[in-house]
């Protein structure tokens, strides 16, 4: 899919210079065809920030608004490929990753989590050390929809936390 296609469908979130969740499903939704249709794999990877609630009640909206901003930069500079980088408010974000394998996307899930991790965020309101979770899952046969690998991505995440692990497997 050409990018000039891609911005024709897609809604922004100008905070984080990301595609916001409307526009996310959709590009998905692209993503998923031409994946399907060319046999290549396609990966997703949910990424949470952790404590954001937290940050809201001592810091307020200017810190939380400073912490996305800050974490979607830092995905963004673990990017290796065409990754597509999707807003899902809540401090969530949705990595489209065309062309990746589990292995691939696993990889960059950790890099993901390192990344955030290496430093803190100054903010006007004081410094921030915020984490983030990942969760991890590929298209595959028994993904019927698109709604299914991110129904999966979340599962995955959602366990993963529940185990006190932020970094998700393959689902």
């Amino acid at each position: 899919m050409t990018d000039s296609k891609k911005e024709s469908t897609t809604v922004l979130n100008d905070l984080c210079a990301s595609v916001a969740r409307s526009g996310a499903i959709k590009l998905l939704q692209q993503e998923w065809v031409a994946a399907m249709g060319t046999g290549s794999p396609l990966s997703c990877i949910v990424v949470r920030i952790k404590r954001m609630q937290l940050v809201s009640e001592a810091y307020g909206r200017d810190a939380v608004d400073a912490a996305l901003y800050e974490v979607a930069s830092r995905l963004r500079a673990c990017f290796v490929r065409r990754e597509l980088l999707c807003s899902l408010g809540g401090g969530s974000f949705l990595v489209i990753c065309p062309g990746s394998t589990p292995e691939c996307a696993l990889k960059m899930a950790s890099a993901i989590e390192a990344r955030v991790a290496s430093g803190l965020f100054a903010c006007r309101e004081g410094t921030l050390d915020l984490k983030v979770s990942c969760g991890v899952a590929t298209a595959d046969c028994d993904t019927v929809d698109p709604g299914g690998l991110i129904r999966a991505v979340e599962h995955q995440l959602l366990r993963m936390q529940s185990q006190g692990d932020g970094r998700g497997a393959a689902a």
